[in-house]
């Protein structure tokens, strides 16, 4: 018998680089500088696979897109996640 995830794990548990999130609060579009807090809560497995995150995409996020610019880091390692 095969044990059934609830979904509500915390998703810290699948990859280290998901543990103490931030979230960005203020962005500048004209230097792309911005402000971030802590998560209110950890994102989970749930979160993940219903796409209710709050991991933002460049082709869908202007803020995103500015802040992936000239990141050297694969696009799910952005730190900060966007209202």
């Amino acid at each position: 018998m095969r044990k059934r995830r609830n979904g509500g794990s915390p998703s810290a548990r699948l990859k280290d680089s998901f543990d103490n999130l931030q979230v960005i609060t203020k962005f500048s579009v004209a230097d792309g500088a911005y402000q971030t807090r802590p998560a209110r809560r950890p994102m989970t497995l749930r979160h993940l696979l219903t796409h209710t995150s709050g991991i933002g995409y460049g082709f869908a996020s202007p803020i995103v897109a500015r802040l992936q610019k000239g990141n050297e880091k694969p696009k799910w390692e952005l730190r900060g996640r966007h209202k």
